[in-house]
């Protein structure tokens, strides 16, 4: 991102905020029956929604920020945003593309250095694209046993925290693919874990600094930082299923992965840079490159027209899209920590954007905030 661009955004959002009509008191009190409701079902702890339509910034807060005490969160609270992290370092994989640094197509082993011939099937590589849309045919996680071993979040914790650079690259070896990449999308830690080192390589400093200095700094997302930069201003305390406190990711090991923590008010801006940006590395990093049969989670085509099918799915970098109707066109990520999950969902036709954070896991949680963000759509949309 430019900051000349991040400049003439801001501006954007200023207009946008001065011209832009509040949600009626009929939509607000919906909203607010239907997050009231949802902290009960799914017996979360606390939730915090940022909602950006046509422009106009909206907050909404529900629960409290810890069990014990009968304080609300704010739009200001930050929670771990989990797998939404890797958004944001394929942004920077889109930059470095329009920057004509790297290629989507480039074989991943060009940017390592020992030979890999076991990153290939039948002559076929890995490549950037492959990492960044879920097809890379690397496992989940080439995790140490000792990481793993025992339930103890914060024990496991601990122990990510010596798995190094070295130790991914070394586990590389071990992997044998069984597919052709680019034909069977799935999540891959490993795969994200690898582009985030790549991107190091390509702009030659931390993944922390470059989401920093060319995303964080000039939308003025404050309140967004890694576990690794230590700031716990506003940083609430996550729990799992059970209620039990756990703990936050801090060590660079999730860097690529899941290790940005941010607020509602932060990820509103995030979420209008992509809604309305005319960069070309945003545009790219939302471009379709995969269709994907729903039934079969197997890709049927590439860079697929828009037609409207719902038995199908589209991937592009760490993002998915989704159609169920037209001029209902969704784009969409999910997150989750130990202690945290995290939902975001844009409507491009819409110019509208949910991103719902809450400080507890669980399925019943995770679940609700997917179906409250389709909910929100259409109380916004007056379509309830």
């Amino acid at each position: 991102m430019r900051k000349t661009a991040a400049f003439a955004l801001l501006l954007l959002i200023l207009v946008g905020h001065a011209c832009a009509q509040p949600l009626s008191r009929v939509k607000e009190s919906k909203l607010k029956k239907r997050g009231a409701r949802l902290i009960k079902e799914s017996e979360a702890v606390g939730l915090s929604v940022g909602i950006i339509s046509r422009g106009q910034s909206y907050y909404f807060n529900f629960g409290t920020i810890n069990p014990d005490f009968n304080v609300a969160p704010t739009s200001q609270s930050v929670y771990q945003i989990g797998s939404v992290t890797k958004t944001f370092v394929s942004l920077l994989l889109a930059q470095a593309v329009i920057e004509e640094k790297i290629s989507l197509d480039d074989d991943i082993r060009k940017y390592l250095d020992d030979s890999y011939p076991n990153l290939e099937y039948k002559g076929h590589p890995i490549t950037l694209l492959h990492l960044a849309n879920y097809t890379s045919g690397l496992p989940d996680n080439l995790l140490p046993a000792s990481a793993t071993e025992d339930s103890s979040a914060f024990q496991a914790e601990q122990r990510m925290s010596t798995f190094t650079k070295k130790d991914l690259i070394q586990a590389l070896k071990t992997v044998t693919l069984d597919t052709i990449p680019g034909y069977h999308p799935h999540h891959s830690n490993t795969a994200a874990q690898l582009l985030r080192y790549i991107i190091e390589k390509i702009y030659a400093s931390p993944i922390e600094k470059s989401v920093r200095e060319f995303i964080l700094d000039p939308l003025k997302m404050n309140d967004t930082s890694f576990g690794t930069e230590m700031s716990d201003r506003n940083l609430l305390t996550g729990y799992n299923d059970k209620g039990k406190a756990m703990p936050w990711f801090t060590n660079s090991f999730h860097s690529g992965t899941g290790g940005i923590r941010s607020s509602a008010a932060d990820f509103t801006k995030y979420m209008f840079y992509l809604l309305r940006s005319p960069d070309a590395q945003t545009k790219l990093a939302l471009r379709k490159t995969i269709l994907v049969d729903a039934g079969t989670n197997k890709v049927i085509g590439f860079n697929p027209p828009d037609k409207i099918d719902p038995t199908k799915y589209s991937v592009s970098l760490n993002w998915y899209h989704y159609a169920p109707e037209l001029g209902n066109s969704r784009i969409f990520s999910d997150g989750g920590t130990p202690g945290f999950a995290c939902y975001v969902s844009m409507y491009p036709e819409s110019d509208l954007g949910i991103v719902l954070l809450a400080n507890k896991l669980g399925e019943k949680v995770f679940n609700g905030l997917s179906s409250f963000a389709d909910e929100i759509y259409k109380i916004c949309m007056d379509k309830k």
